[in-house]
């Protein structure tokens, strides 16, 4: 990407930052865990976070209708189920 700038992070960028790793942690340790139906096919999105929401879709993923509350903030988690 020409002209694209990284800058550092700041607290606002904590929730994606970690939606981040734990999608990457997943897929990096798919082999460790032999049963995917528990380890890859759940995963929760921040409602507000459209870029994530849009990417596990196009992993196959799909919201399961479920919303919840994320503790201690006035955020709400989206689950995204995949079935196989």
């Amino acid at each position: 990407m020409r002209g694209a700038v990284i800058r550092p992070a700041v607290p606002a960028d904590a929730s994606r930052l970690a939606e981040i790793q734990i999608f990457a942690k997943r897929t990096a340790f798919r082999s460790v865990f032999q049963n995917d139906f528990v380890s890859f096919n759940e995963m929760q999105v921040l409602e507000k976070n459209p870029a994530a929401r849009s990417l596990y879709s196009r992993c196959g993923f799909s919201p399961d209708g479920s919303r919840k509350l994320q503790e201690g903030t006035s955020e709400y988690l989206l689950q995204y189920t995949k079935i196989l």
